[in-house]
């Protein structure tokens, strides 16, 4: 197994980094997400169907592998749905909370049937037409409490997202009006690590389900049971535990849907920047390299805090220890990675290397004070030799330019 420095090393070596252009790159590791789409599709019976969220790191070449390794795409907009249909994928799920006229055109000319997730039943009404040529999911909210930042929470009184379940007698009107629904859909939020709220509200949506069936002739044949779990969650406890719960789900009696996005990503990729200055300050030393606001959204502009590890790919070996913040490129006072910590004495033109980045980081990149997209590299490990190839290439000036239009 080789290390994330000895990864960047050999692709700094092999000029897959222009150092002068390349000031801020991604790794992803392939093996790695192989291992992931194994890893679930065990843990769940074999007539599932799993698919990746296409916004947690909406890269065509990670959409394509996905899709070669027998995994669907989730999409949460209608030029997600174009990626998804790009990559070929054999299992679509449309999630989008607000599905627009062109969504709607691109889904009636489509000859795939497509999984598609009602957010509020009024779309029934609205969009019958096409919608009867799809496998249509009613979106449920089970309201329950994941236990998570507020932000990340779906399923509680104030979401957004999917139909109360409390309402039921609407659920069953439009489910009697509308036979072409098949199936259920509930996620009850993100990043999540306590499973039990959200088994929980999985186990309502389990009993609706067998309420209309004991209604409407087994109309129900799906359950989609969303995503959501922390990158460092235990998967296969995950299933042992809702399996338990709802044995019935474990048998086949519904064909299952999984939507695992930042559990499949987060721990795929490392980030590297250069260091282009270091600061002096009253209590610490300031790096100033490309960890910013611009890559960085959520640990940047939220309390959800970089806790990875932080390593020095560095020129010259020093073992004196030294207290730094890490600053981003943004002119914006908040841009910090990282507040304090420890670390080798850093000189310019080192590589600062973050772990863990491979989720909701590129996915959520910010154009402010127009930063450029950053080259992206995938790497994998053959015959014991790394292998580096290009998922895509870093933004150009013009495109930036071409994009504020």
């Amino acid at each position: 197994m080789y290390s994330s420095a000895e990864v960047l090393e050999y692709a700094l070596q092999h000029n897959f980094i222009d150092s002068e252009e390349d000031r801020l790159i991604y790794l992803y590791n392939l093996d790695f997400l192989l291992q992931k789409y194994q890893l679930i599709k065990n843990s769940f019976p074999k007539n599932s169907s799993h698919t990746i969220p296409v916004k947690t790191a909406p890269l065509l070449g990670l959409l394509k592998f996905a899709v070669q390794n027998g995994m669907g795409l989730e999409c949460a907009s209608e030029i997600e749905f174009e990626m998804a249909l790009q990559a070929k994928a054999k299992t679509i799920v449309i999630n989008a909370p607000l599905k627009t006229p062109r969504l709607i055109k691109l889904l009636d000319n489509c000859n795939q049937q497509i999984h598609i997730n009602v957010n509020d039943l009024r779309e029934l009404d609205k969009f019958k037409n096409v919608y009867q040529k799809h496998f249509i999911s009613i979106r449920i909210n089970p309201l329950v409490d994941i236990q998570t930042a507020n932000y990340l929470q779906t399923a509680n009184q104030f979401s957004k997202f999917g139909h109360l379940i409390s309402k039921e007698e609407e659920i069953f009107s439009y489910i009697q009006k509308y036979p072409f629904v098949k199936g259920l859909h509930v996620h009850t939020g993100s990043n999540f690590t306590d499973f039990t709220p959200t088994i929980l509200g999985i186990e309502k949506v389990y009993h609706l389900a067998e309420k209309i069936n004991n209604t409407y002739s087994n109309q129900i044949l799906s359950i989609n049971i969303g995503g959501g779990l922390s990158a460092s969650c235990d998967l296969s406890l995950f299933a042992k535990e809702l399996f338990a719960k709802i044995p019935d789900l474990e048998k086949s009696k519904y064909h299952l849907l999984t939507e695992y996005g930042r559990f499949v990503y987060q721990n795929a990729a490392f980030a590297a920047s250069i260091v282009e200055i270091i600061k002096d300050q009253i209590d610490k030393d300031l790096i100033l390299c490309h960890f910013g606001g611009q890559a960085f959204v959520r640990e940047i502009y939220t309390n959800d805090k970089y806790q990875g590890e932080i390593t020095v790919l560095q020129q010259q070996k020093n073992k004196n220890i030294k207290k730094y913040a890490i600053a981003g490129p943004l002119c914006y006072g908040g841009d910090f990675l990282v507040n304090q910590i420890n670390l080798p004495k850093v000189q310019e033109n080192d590589w600062i290397i973050l772990q863990n980045v491979g989720g909701n980081s590129l996915g959520l990149f910010s154009k402010h004070c127009s930063q450029a997209f950053p080259k992206v590299l995938a790497y994998q490990i053959v015959n014991n030799q790394i292998q580096i190839s290009i998922l895509k290439q870093k933004e150009q000036s013009q495109d930036v330019i071409h994009f504020w239009g």
